[in-house]
């Protein structure tokens, strides 16, 4: 599927494994990929089909960090589906989850909703998929919507990423 999604998209695709955990925090991953392999912070790390599962924090000679999307220190521009004007910030949320907020008041987003990366970051692709939308949370009190972000992929299950290194 990671080969799908290279023919798909003309991205140039870095195959990696996952070493391990990070010991302290679930959410940081190390692959064994690094700067030999071209892979830079900032870039993203996909799975089947351009699905995003995190951003690369911190590259060594022959591995890398890369910070899972449910990491509370995530911070990454999304859209809602196809609808252009319809953006928001996703962050990780505690557990396994994300949010979505920043997204105005006279937008219309509803549950199942598909969430893609918005063109904001050079080094991140638009339209990876990021999950769907769980619950759409908003009063009239308030300026903008929040959304709870579902995950469309286990996390823990993770074996095999890709970095988009261009």
């Amino acid at each position: 599927e990671l080969l799908d999604l290279k023919k798909d998209k003309n991205y140039t695709l870095q195959v990696a494994h996952i070493l391990s955990r990070d010991s302290i925090n679930n959410n940081i991953l190390i692959i064994d990929v690094g700067r030999n392999q071209n892979i830079e912070e900032g870039q993203a790390v996909v799975i089947n089909n351009g699905i995003i599962v995190g951003k690369i924090i911190d590259v060594n000679v022959d591995s890398a960090k890369v910070r899972l999307l449910t990491d509370r220190l995530t911070k990454l521009a999304v859209r809602i589906g196809d609808e252009q004007n319809i953006s928001g910030l996703l962050t990780g949320a505690l557990g396994l989850g994300m949010d979505l907020d920043y997204v105005p008041q006279n937008q219309d987003i509803k549950e199942n909703d598909l969430v893609v990366t918005a063109d904001i970051d050079v080094k991140i692709p638009a339209g990876l998929v990021v999950g769907q939308i769980e619950k759409v949370e908003f009063s009239e009190e308030e300026v903008f919507k929040k959304a709870v972000v579902s995950p469309l992929v286990d996390y823990s299950s993770l074996v095999l990423v890709a970095v988009i290194t261009s």
